[in-house]
């Protein structure tokens, strides 16, 4: 089985595949696997579907979800809470869920400048990144996120390569399918040559989700009214944290159908 990304794959491929992972999680030991995760492959058409659509492959797609999930388990990714977040980073908003892009995909803007490498521990920002995809996988289940780094008033000094590399780690293996795109709004000149750098790095298939906008262009992908007064628009929003609203913790035990 080797489906293009551009077909959903069938329930026969989605059997295929949880069969083939299951298989591979039970030559493990039991603690190796959170419980939650390996429920979630039991139950969930739809995370299946997703790795196969990132992956193209039976065999990828396979060793592809038992890297995440081993990976979640050392992570404590389920278990990660607002509280269990650096209150600085969640506080200030330098990474934040809101409003839409035009082909209805939620917003996780990401504030550069409010980011300094030497300030935070690097555990701490893969945590609260953690945190929030997570939260978006049960709040938007089955529909992707774009990306919005504002690069407004941004220096060198808050760029983070690191960071950068763990982002397309992140959506690559461990959120598979789960990027629609990445827009780079407002990057100063200064940043220009740091970026050539980190675009020498991306796959061809993350390279081609970049966009680059500025306040004349950025109504191609989202529209005014879902805009931040900063950026243009009308939404005169002001970040604040929210806590999740509880009792969602698994969408993916009720019959969902993939979003494209």
């Amino acid at each position: 089985m080797s489906p293009s990304v551009l077909e959903v794959p069938t329930e026969t491929d989605v059997s295929a595949v949880r069969s083939a992972i299951l298989s591979e999680i039970a030559r493990f030991n039991a603690d190796f696997f959170d419980d939650r995760d390996v429920s979630r492959i039991i139950h969930d058409d739809l995370y299946i579907k997703r790795f196969i659509l990132q992956n193209g492959s039976e065999e990828a797609a396979v060793k592809t979800a038992i890297d995440a999930l081993r990976w979640r388990k050392k992570f404590m990714a389920n278990d990660i809470k607002a509280v269990d977040v650096n209150q600085r980073l969640i506080m200030d908003g330098s990474i934040f869920p809101h409003n839409r892009d035009i082909d209805g995909c939620k917003l996780l803007v990401i504030s550069v400048r409010k980011y300094e490498k030497r300030l935070f521990d690097f555990i701490d920002v893969k945590r609260i990144l953690s945190y929030w995809l997570d939260r978006l996988e049960r709040e938007e289940y089955g529909r992707k996120v774009t990306v919005l780094f504002d690069l407004s008033e941004t220096g060198s000094e808050n760029v983070d390569f690191q960071f950068v590399r763990h982002l397309i780690k992140v959506f690559k293996f461990y959120h598979p399918w789960m990027l629609s795109k990445v827009i780079l709004y407002d990057m100063p000149w200064i940043i220009q040559s740091l970026w050539k750098i980190i675009y020498s790095w991306l796959p061809t298939s993350s390279a081609e989700k970049i966009r680059f906008a500025d306040q004349k262009t950025i109504t191609e992908f989202i529209e005014r009214d879902q805009l931040l007064q900063r950026w243009g628009g009308t939404d005169d929003y002001e970040y604040r944290f929210t806590e999740e609203i509880l009792g969602n913790s698994t969408p993916w035990m009720k019959n969902q159908t993939l979003y494209e």
